[in-house]
């Protein structure tokens, strides 16, 4: 049975007023939901991949800490996140279905990355309140290891080389802000690989004078990215497999630990086309995330959906499409914040 622990950041702040809605619920319940039902999603149609998904959406705040299950509120108490994945340990990867014959082994290598790849990003954090749609364009490059260091996984940098605003807006756009995002070109992205042929990290630089709000366009791109570097199973895959990647990584100072469940819906002459599902857990309630007022976390809760095109000879997407919805309730002082923020995420390459 298919357990993953029974579990299946972009960070979420309150930006600059023209942008983002903040919610101050002073002396009141958080309403963050931490046990959306996951096993409700469309195409999860493995017994097993139900239950263990459904054992991950029940809501924790019911019941005591359950060291297999997840945490309350969405957010791990230190020790048991440590004792669940600890720190620098690799992507664990379990198996609920290795699929229907005919099986196709999948290389756990990245294959081709030539040629420039296109990503569109929105973010909403509100019914009226949203970030500008920005269109990037990323080259690729397989970072090489230096001279007398170890062999290891296979990395991935890739670089902004324009920034542009998408022909599409959630509403109407200031005056010059095509030349703020504009300064989004020359940031990059570090998609650390693991032996599992897929991503254990992920790391953002970014650009010089680059508007504190945007940055969050190019965490939610991280986010995306961090998904389509697949990890896969070491056997060959069928139509209807299934697998869950665990993870612990790090992105603008919020710490999780994640569960990747990827599906396979069709195998084409060596295309592979994957649902992708993710939960993401916080590792403690103080953390130092980046635009956060200092506070305790008392929810929170990641989760995203997604398509995925990736090959037989390569566990890097050439297309994907990646919605990612979050919401965190922190005390500080005596308030309690609310902040959610809506990702939606195309790339193509």
């Amino acid at each position: 049975m298919l357990r993953a622990r029974s579990l299946i950041p972009c960070v979420l702040l309150c930006l600059a007023p023209a942008f983002v809605a903040c919610e101050d619920k002073t002396n009141k319940s958080p309403a963050v939901d931490a046990g959306t039902s996951a096993a409700q999603t469309p195409g999860l149609d493995n017994p097993k991949l139900r239950e263990a998904l459904a054992a991950a959406s029940a809501s924790a705040s019911a019941r005591a800490v359950d060291p297999d299950g997840p945490p309350p509120g969405g957010v791990f108490p230190p020790e048991l996140a440590d004792a669940r994945h600890a720190k620098n340990a690799p992507v664990k990867i379990q198996v609920g279905s290795e699929g229907a014959d005919p099986k196709s082994a999948i290389a756990r290598e990245l294959g081709d990355l030539k040629g420039p790849g296109r990503t569109t990003i929105q973010i909403r954090t509100g019914p009226r309140s949203a970030l500008p749609s920005v269109d990037l364009t990323l080259s690729f490059k397989l970072d090489k290891a230096k001279a007398g260091d170890k062999p290891s996984p296979a990395s991935i940098t890739a670089k902004v080389d324009k920034a542009v605003l998408s022909a599409t807006q959630p509403g109407q756009i200031p005056a010059g802000t095509d030349k703020e995002i504009a300064k989004l070109t020359g940031s990059s992205f570090r998609i650390t690989g693991g032996p599992s042929g897929g991503a254990e990290d992920v790391a953002v630089t970014v650009s010089k004078d680059t508007a504190a709000e945007l940055k969050y366009v190019l965490y939610g791109a991280a986010e995306m990215l961090f998904a389509m570097y697949v990890p896969v199973p070491d056997k060959p895959v069928g139509v209807g497999a299934a697998w869950i990647a665990e993870a612990r990584s790090s992105l603008a100072g919020l710490e999780t630990i994640s569960y990747r469940l990827y599906r396979v819906k069709s195998i084409d002459a060596g295309a592979i086309s994957l649902d992708v599902e993710v939960r993401q857990y916080a590792t403690g309630p103080k953390q130092p995330m980046e635009g956060m007022p200092a506070g305790e976390m008392q929810q929170f809760e990641s989760v995203a959906q997604g398509q995925l095109k990736i090959s037989t000879t390569s566990t890097f997407a050439s297309q994907a499409q990646f919605d990612q919805k979050r919401g965190i309730a922190f005390l500080d002082g005596q308030r309690m914040m609310q902040l959610q923020m809506e990702t939606e995420g195309r790339f193509s390459r």
